[in-house]
């Protein structure tokens, strides 16, 4: 073959190569870490033109694998609040299914039901969230960082996993964000 042909299937090739989807691949204990945040709008402090700037971004890593950890950790990742503003971070009490459990469900319907905890630096141990009467708190924020004065983690206690079938299960916690103005 002379140079000429060599070149035009390189070039052939390449093309190819270029047009073909990529496909990666993850192996065994590879995996994936998403961050979800969420931004409280100031209502009616921007007006048209003006660069809107958020008064905090609350930080929820999401998905949690509870075969490697049971904390989620509640921090910000913007905090611009003035000093007399509290922000506070609550699970929703939609969280928790009528029989008073944190469910997550596997694709062929079997349930693992955990308890829900919180914690933080400042408490010796955990407390246990009730279904009913709470507390609801889990984060608790003032205008000096990034991370909580009070709380700041939540703790999922698997309840019945020696119970259930092989698979893999997914629950959904709820939160509801409030900031007040002491």
């Amino acid at each position: 073959m002379n140079k000429r042909t060599i070149s035009a299937i390189l070039a052939a090739v390449v093309v190819v190569c270029c047009l073909l989807p990529t496909t990666a691949f993850a192996w065994d204990d590879t995996g994936m870490t998403a961050i979800f945040t969420y931004t409280k709008e100031d209502q009616g402090s921007s007006s048209e033109g003006e660069d809107y700037v958020p008064t905090y971004e609350v930080a929820l890593p999401a998905p949690t694998d509870l075969n490697h950890s049971s904390e989620l950790l509640i921090t910000l990742s913007y905090n611009a609040m003035n000093e007399n503003q509290r922000l506070t971070v609550s699970v929703n009490p939609t969280t928790f299914n009528q029989d008073g459990y944190f469910h997550l469900t596997s694709e062929s319907g079997d349930i693992l039901k955990a308890e829900l905890q919180r914690f933080g630096k400042a408490e010796a141990a955990g407390e246990r969230i009730d279904p009913i009467d709470g507390p609801f708190d889990v984060a608790v924020f003032d205008n000096s960082g990034l991370n909580p004065i009070r709380y700041g983690s939540v703790w999922v206690d698997l309840v019945n996993d020696n119970l259930i079938s092989p698979g893999e299960y997914t629950g959904y916690m709820h939160f509801t964000i409030e900031l007040t103005t002491e």
